[in-house]
């Protein structure tokens, strides 16, 4: 896990949950902007009052880093080395020399940087799995705001699904239940039947 996320955990007196962030997959600093209170409190286990203790000294880093010249990861910005691009060289149809460029890592796409890092949780890949339709659905018209439109979306679409598939789990049960009244019921029928035929067979004259 990253130096400064246990320097901020250590700060706001929540060391003690450095493995449940682990586990939710926030092991830089700069992933704890993509988690949200809702996380912090049922997934971490946080309460209200360590969430808002927490953010206050997250953002005390966050100013620390901007007046160090720093990113969050300690490093500076001026220091940084750069990805240096690869070229390969072509000939073309015409037979000019050509100059292909050869990225060392593929480009993102612009809805990447909305999902949440190494999710670990069912709600948390639940969340992920929405991003793009929502952001094709919502980001142009929403623009500065869809951060925090894909957020109340992602909430609302989780307590949805939990819901339908509580009814579903419901629905199925009752049908299993009544499928086993169905059965019990034939097999009563069917003893009587049989202590029917036995009654009238002991009854009748020889």
């Amino acid at each position: 896990m990253d130096k400064e996320i246990d320097y901020l955990l250590t700060k706001a007196d929540l060391s003690n949950y450095t493995d449940n962030f682990k586990q939710i997959g926030v092991a830089k600093v700069e992933h704890f902007l993509d988690v949200d209170d809702e996380t912090l409190e049922r997934d971490i286990g946080l309460t209200k009052i360590q969430s808002r203790r927490l953010r206050r000294f997250f953002a005390q880093i966050q100013g620390e880093s901007k007046k160090r010249g720093t990113s969050s990861e300690g490093v500076t910005s001026a220091s940084a080395p750069k990805k240096r691009k690869k070229a390969i060289l072509s000939f073309g149809r015409s037979g000019q020399l050509q100059v292909l460029r050869n990225d060392s890592a593929p480009e993102k796409k612009p809805w990447e940087k909305y999902l949440l890092p190494n999710p670990h949780t069912e709600r948390l890949k639940f969340y992920n799995s929405v991003v793009l339709q929502i952001y094709e659905s919502s980001f142009v018209s929403k623009q500065a705001g869809f951060k925090q439109y894909l957020l109340e979306q992602q909430q609302m679409r989780w307590q949805l699904n939990t819901k339908i598939k509580a009814l579903s789990d419901k629905e199925n049960n009752l049908l299993r239940n009544e499928n086993c009244a169905k059965t019990s019921r034939s097999s009563c029928q069917a003893w009587m039947d049989v202590r029917a035929v036995v009654m009238s067979r002991s009854v009748s004259p020889p």
